[in-house]
């Protein structure tokens, strides 16, 4: 069983327990360094893990989210990360791809 498959796993049972049906958890398709204050990931590599994951949630019954959103929308100046719309993508159309 992967990392992916147990955590998975973990949030059905808990959203069973609780009859909260969404995942109370985060994951994210990049690490950041805190010594340099930047992704520390290619975009393509975002993008793909965005899909695996988008594609198991949805495949599990669970509606997903990202609680990192700052890595999406730049909320002092009300704008989108445009670098970060490929991975977004994958984030909220997920269902299309499955």
């Amino acid at each position: 069983m992967t990392h992916i498959e147990s955590a998975i796993n973990a949030s059905v049972n808990w959203s069973e327990k609780t009859a909260i049906p969404t995942w109370i958890g985060a994951w994210r398709p990049f690490w950041f360094s805190k010594k340099y204050k930047s992704i520390q990931c290619p975009i393509q590599v975002d993008v793909k893990f965005a899909r695996v994951m988008s594609s198991a949630l949805w495949s599990a019954g669970i509606p997903y989210y990202v609680n990192a959103d700052v890595w999406f929308f730049n909320i002092e100046n009300l704008t989108w990360y445009d670098a970060r719309m490929p991975v977004l993508r994958e984030v909220l159309h997920s269902s299309s791809s499955t």
